[in-house]
């Protein structure tokens, strides 16, 4: 599965987020419940992986892209193991497949996507945030997990230069597009990317 400039890109939880592009061409997204609430992690691991699995042989991406899991002070071990695992589950799909994974922050994608990785509000004010930056593009995201997933889209396509990327020239997508389907991302500066090593 070389050679399509395809990325895709995961927001993983319960209800995961995805986005993927071709290029320039505009953005197909979505969300989906993995499983339901309280599943036993194993299971949820697994659901994740066929379902991941599903997802790439239909899209047939050169790139995945995955959020990592953001763990916070406060964050219980079942969750930080649910959210790790479910996530490992989506690379180890992709690469079942020959395909080339990353890992982004999560504050690095939003402070590229939004200009700020902080919010006095916290979570509820970057999602808000995030959704509006998403329609300020013309995308038109159900829920936040569509639109962390159009976020991470926007970041990796820039940062690995896949499209009409001009670095220094500004936005990869030049054409304004229909409301829904359409990406204006931005440039990213040099020394601006953070991701894990590829695998």
């Amino acid at each position: 599965m070389t050679g399509t400039g395809t990325i895709l890109s995961f927001d993983v939880a319960t209800v995961a987020g995805w986005a993927t592009a071709a290029g320039s061409a505009r953005p197909l997204y979505g969300s989906h419940r993995i499983v339901p609430a309280g599943t036993p992690i194993p299971d949820a691991c697994l659901a994740t992986l066929r379902w991941a699995g599903t997802m790439i042989d239909q899209h047939r991406p050169e790139t995945v892209v995955i959020e990592e899991p953001m763990v916070i002070s406060r964050t219980g071990a079942d969750i930080v193991i649910r959210l790790t695992g479910m996530a490992v589950a989506v690379a180890m799909a992709a690469r079942e497949r020959g395909v080339v994974v990353h890992f982004y922050q999560t504050a690095t994608v939003t402070k590229a996507f939004v200009g700020q990785a902080r919010f006095h509000g916290g979570s509820k004010e970057k999602k808000s945030r995030v959704m509006q930056q998403c329609r300020l593009y013309g995308w038109n995201p159900l829920n936040d997990n569509e639109g962390d997933a159009l976020a991470l889209l926007h970041y990796a396509q820039s940062v690995l230069g896949r499209g009409a990327v001009e670095r220094a020239a500004g936005p990869l997508f030049h054409d304004a597009l229909p409301a829904g389907r359409g990406p204006a991302p931005s440039a990213y500066p040099a020394g601006t990317v953070q991701e894990r090593e590829p695998f």
